[in-house]
């Protein structure tokens, strides 16, 4: 063929991305590792003790209880329960056994993979859009979302919901818009923001529909979205609380809300392009509420801000899809500033807005691999990079003690994972080093501004406030006579030749007789 007529599409790369099934390939080389791990974390509550999935009440349970297997309206009040049916039928066909149920999570992501590919193809060339799937499959950010079988919420709430904004305006293609929208917020209920990614879309329609048939399918969604708000009201009553600040805002002023939500935007990013610290959540000393807007994660923030918007407005100039804007509807769902958020900066958070994400970057890292062999190279040496970094975090999820030890290893500001990890070091007898975690994470925790709020304690609002510090104490596992815990912390100094000043901090723990207002801030092991 003469070289005039040679298009792209006859390169050596679209030989390769030919294989729809490359993307599947990179989810196997990142996912498979964790096929090993057990029930860990919420996967027992969900799962292992929860009546209506272990099969030692009836199946209508799934129905009539939280995802966590209590009474409607019982905090922490999340109803998923499409997702709950699935781990149901996993019990039912293989047996409340941890393996087959990780094999069934690989399975709904590769799914996700494919309806993800299909998506991207409605709206991007075909080289960019399977760049997009191969690029969304390699993210480590996504190994919770697979690893942990809870995490199969957002895998689930994202496959429908693409699903709802990919079928035709038909009448019958409205109808599975419909019945997938209802599917997808039965998964997991942050699927309300995908709403908003369907009237950013009408803007700028694919191949074939008018600005007219996104609005209808909009429309569909919102419907069901007030319908199962509605329901979700009068059942339990629950979606007030849905819109309650939590943990580190709870009591924030808006600048301080709004500062939080720019400085996240920053951290997020971070994460999608170095996510070799990832855990099993940030709170409290790692995250804490913004004193002054003077840092560098918000200027970094402003800075992300301003890119998305020059983005969003020339792509809208172009009749392109606005992907940034895409971003920012689904990211925004977890900065706090409207909707509760349980657990600061969770990486299972990043499932959606990282797919819209892979939309946006895909086109110019394509057009960087055609540039040139040495961009060609640093681009799969990147990709090889995240893929290795997400199998090796996948073995990570082989237990609570391995996951645990990760956490507190790639997270040591995250006072919460040290608390967690503190309660399962004494479980296993290891009083000392059990002190050592629950020093720090009592330490980090009283220095934030306000009471600190566990999910025990939520449903005892009740209590009067010494009550409640005393719960408090006894949940941190430091109601024991300060002496035991000076001699424990010291002798775990003495053994592990710690620092003096660390040594110091750590025999002069006392807990006090309540919170203080003393700002964030936290420990970290030197």
């Amino acid at each position: 063929m003469p070289e005039s007529e040679r298009s792209p599409t006859n390169g050596p790369l679209a030989t390769l991305l030919r294989g729809h099934s490359l993307p599947w390939a990179i989810a196997l080389l990142t996912h498979l590792p964790g096929l090993r791990g057990g029930f860990v974390l919420d996967d027992v509550r969900a799962i292992t003790t929860h009546p209506g999935v272990n099969g030692h009440g009836p199946l209508a349970l799934v129905f009539s209880r939280t995802f966590w297997g209590e009474a409607l309206g019982t905090p922490p009040a999340s109803w998923r329960p499409l997702t709950t049916l699935t781990f149901a039928l996993d019990v039912r066909l293989f047996g409340l056994a941890p393996g087959p149920m990780h094999v069934t999570s690989l399975g709904w992501f590769l799914a996700l993979l494919t309806v993800a590919h299909s998506f991207a193809r409605a709206h991007l060339p075909a080289q960019a859009a399977l760049v997009a799937a191969c690029l969304f499959a390699a993210m480590p950010l996504h190994v919770e979302n697979v690893a942990s079988l809870v995490g199969r919420a957002d895998v689930l709430a994202l496959l429908f919901g693409l699903i709802a904004l990919r079928t035709r305006p038909t009448l019958p293609g409205l109808a599975i818009t419909a019945v997938a929208t209802a599917a997808a917020l039965l998964s997991k209920e942050s699927a309300l923001c995908l709403v908003a990614v369907a009237a950013v879309l009408s803007l700028t329609p694919p191949h074939g529909e008018t600005p007219r048939d996104g609005r209808r399918r909009t429309f569909v969604m919102i419907l069901v979205v007030g319908l199962y708000l509605a329901a979700r009201l009068l059942t339990s009553g629950t979606i007030v609380r849905w819109f309650t600040p939590d943990d580190v805002l709870a009591g924030a002023a808006p600048w301080q809300r709004v500062v939080y939500a720019v400085e996240y935007l920053a951290r997020a990013t971070r994460l999608l392009v170095a996510p070799f610290d990832l855990c099993t959540g940030r709170k409290y000393a790692m995250l804490w509420r913004p004193a002054t807007a003077l840092t560098l994660p918000f200027a970094a923030g402003l800075g992300l801000l301003a890119i998305g918007f020059w983005s969003s407005r020339r792509a809208l100039r172009a009749s392109r899809p606005a992907w940034a804007l895409c971003v920012g509807a689904t990211g925004a769902m977890f900065t706090g500033l409207a909707w509760k958020v349980p657990e600061a900066m969770a990486d299972r958070f990043f499932l959606t807005p990282t797919w819209f994400a892979a939309l946006a970057l895909a086109p110019p890292l394509l057009a960087w691999w055609q540039s040139g062999g040495a961009r060609r190279a640093l681009v799969a040496v990147l990709v090889g990079v995240h893929v290795a970094a997400g199998a090796y975090l996948s073995t990570r999820w082989r237990d609570d003690p391995t996951l645990y030890a990760h956490a507190v290893a790639a997270c040591p500001a995250s006072a919460h994972n040290h608390y967690r990890y503190a309660g399962l070091l004494e479980h296993r007898g290891e009083f000392d080093e059990s002190a050592w975690h629950a020093a720090l994470a009592y330490e980090a925790i009283r220095r934030f501004p306000n009471a600190w709020e566990h999910p025990a304690l939520e449903a005892e609002e009740t209590l009067p406030p010494n009550e409640r510090v005393r719960r408090l104490h006894e949940l941190l596992r430091i109601d024991r006579p300060e002496r035991a815990w000076r001699n424990a912390v010291a002798g775990y100094a003495r053994r592990n030749e710690m620092p003096m000043a660390a040594a110091r901090i750590m025999v002069g723990f006392a807990p006090p007789p309540g919170p203080t207002n003393s700002g964030g801030g936290g420990l970290r092991r030197e």
